[in-house]
């Protein structure tokens, strides 16, 4: 049990395991703020068409999910909140 221990914290330590498990952090935290941000505005104006459904599933800039949550309140309609969404695909790699 010790010595399974003692490997673990070598790979803990190994910036390849750091790189992974920040990666996999990062679009977990990503994939939430996209499930939140899809169930409010269908929330707020209906089932939204599936054009806007793969905009908004293409954005993996945390900030940007973000403060489209945060703006959402401010748009009056669907069409409103379609304009606040990136042209093109959102990303930051």
């Amino acid at each position: 049990m010790i010595h399974s221990h003692i490997g673990m914290d070598v790979l803990e330590q190994s910036s390849l395991y750091r790189t992974a498990l920040d990666k996999g952090l990062k679009l977990g935290r990503n994939e939430g703020l996209r499930k939140a941000l899809l169930a409010m505005v269908d929330k707020r104006f209906g089932p939204l068409p599936e054009p806007m459904v793969r905009r908004i599933r293409a954005i993996d800039q945390p900030a940007l999910l973000q403060d489209l949550l945060l703006r959402l309140d401010e748009c009056a309609d669907l069409q409103a909140f379609e304009a606040a969404l990136p042209k093109g695909r959102a990303s930051s790699s």
